[in-house]
């Protein structure tokens, strides 16, 4: 969906300015990459965790996030380094870490990469 110029700027004017830093942050990137696809609102969780932590925080922040289906995993930086399935979390002993769960491989994509087009 494409707005004019000028409604698109009444538009984000009216959003909240957490809202708007964050829209304007998505819009900041080139049309058709996988930026504009991204979500700011997913589950950042630590491999120091245990998996019985990991779903309280879940239970407790997953309302906010856009999915939680897939948690990822951040080092002390909040550099990506891992993404985990929500199943294993939840099959795995509670005194489980993260870190046992993890196996470090992993898709990333780099914001301003051209999404893919699905062949017809």
């Amino acid at each position: 969906m494409s707005f004019p110029p000028r409604s698109r700027q009444r538009l984000i004017a009216s959003f909240s300015p957490e809202t708007r830093k964050i829209t304007q942050a998505i819009l900041g990137y080139p049309p058709r990459s996988v930026g504009r696809l991204m979500t700011p609102d997913y589950i950042r969780i630590r491999p120091e965790w245990t998996a019985e932590q990991t779903l309280a925080y879940v239970r407790k922040h997953g309302r906010d996030a856009e999915t939680i289906n897939v948690l990822y995993v951040v080092d002390n930086e909040g550099k990506l380094i891992d993404d985990l399935r929500l199943r294993p979390i939840l099959l795995a002993d509670p005194q489980a870490t993260i870190e046992s769960l993890m196996n470090r491989s992993f898709v990333h994509l780099r914001p301003t990469s051209p999404r893919r087009t699905r062949s017809p």
